[in-house]
């Protein structure tokens, strides 16, 4: 599923893009849940190319999956499902 996001004009003055364009898959959102409290090990790495090949979603979508992760579970442990994501989106 491919999300579009459209930042507001005081993102786009501290030079955020004014649209960001990514694409959330049932694999990527797997990976993406394994990757939640899972520790260190299963933590994201600064390394994308290594984040790709295990199968995580791009930065952006992770920065937004990780915004709809607090905003439906807070600091405690779940899943996020693509329903939350159609949801979200909608």
């Amino acid at each position: 599923m491919k999300i579009t996001i459209v930042n507001t004009n005081a993102k786009v003055a501290l030079g955020f893009p004014a649209l960001i364009t990514f694409e959330v898959t049932a694999k990527s959102l797997a990976a993406f849940n394994l990757s939640q409290g899972g520790g260190i090990k299963n933590a994201p790495s600064f390394n994308e190319n290594w984040n790709k090949e295990r199968g995580l979603p791009d930065a952006n979508a992770r920065q937004w999956l990780r915004s709809l992760y607090a905003d439906k579970f807070g600091i405690m442990s779940g899943r996020l499902t693509m329903a939350d994501v159609k949801g979200a989106i909608s």
